[in-house]
């Protein structure tokens, strides 16, 4: 049983939305990278590195304790609010969903690198 598909399940309307289209496109674009559930969300993580999303009830969350990508985003996302390892950013902020798959291919990118 698909324990990301379940999860991102149980959220109705503009939550879903945004959960479904993360996990998603990982699913899509690097399935080599399985996800688990970790603190109740999609994570996906290679060695130390990972990164992981959720949804509340006004935003959508990035999490990721990539220092380097934190203080990307923190340049590249205008309206979004920020936690010590998380980028929140509202829903109707929908034009700023692209430096997440940014961020996404990114951080594969330095996971691949770990693989090494």
């Amino acid at each position: 049983m698909d324990l990301i598909l379940i999860y991102v399940n149980q959220f109705e309307g503009i939550k879903r939305e945004w959960i479904y289209e993360f996990t998603e496109y990982m699913k899509t674009n690097h399935p080599d990278i399985k996800p688990v559930l970790w603190f109740r969300m999609p994570t996906y993580r290679v060695g130390t590195l990972f990164f992981a999303f959720s949804v509340t009830k006004n935003h959508f969350t990035f999490h990721t304790n990539d220092e380097e990508c934190m203080e990307i985003l923190k340049k590249s996302l205008h309206n979004a609010s920020f936690g010590k390892r998380s980028a929140k950013i509202k829903y109707n902020d929908k034009s700023e969903s692209y430096v997440i798959y940014n961020m996404i291919e990114y951080l594969v990118n330095k996971m691949c690198r770990l693989c090494i």
